[in-house]
């Protein structure tokens, strides 16, 4: 009985000194609360490390976490970067924000810009 606990402890040993733990999160967008899209392809990572993942078409990420990281970093295109700081292995739902609304462009008439060259050159 004893060598059968032995060799099981030995066989599992492993598996414990080389489990992974993961973050798993939602990122999405605050201009959709309701419709609780998530965003496609924005970027999560740890704040100093080569270590990050990128959202599924769902908004949903899954990321490698060791004791050592505490802020996490999310990104995307056209949206303000924003940093958590991360206590706990809960799964995370972050609504990004939008960094800039555009404004409209105003068109200029050519008609507009000869003249105001014609004007110029006088």
């Amino acid at each position: 009985m004893k060598k059968n606990s032995i060799i099981t402890i030995f066989l599992l040993l492993p598996l414990f000194l080389f489990s992974q733990e993961t973050l798993t999160g939602m990122i999405m967008d605050k201009n959709n609360p309701k419709d609780n899209l998530g965003v496609f392809g924005a970027n999560v990572y740890w704040l100093n490390s080569s270590t990050g993942a990128t959202t599924n078409e769902k908004g949903w990420f899954t990321i490698p976490y060791k004791k050592s990281y505490k802020k996490l970093v999310v990104s995307y295109v056209g949206y303000k970067t924003d940093t958590l700081i991360i206590t706990n292995l809960e799964p995370i739902h972050h609504f990004i924000i939008p960094e800039n609304e555009l404004e409209e462009a105003k068109r200029r008439q050519h008609k507009d810009l000869l003249y105001k060259h014609k004007m110029f050159l006088q």
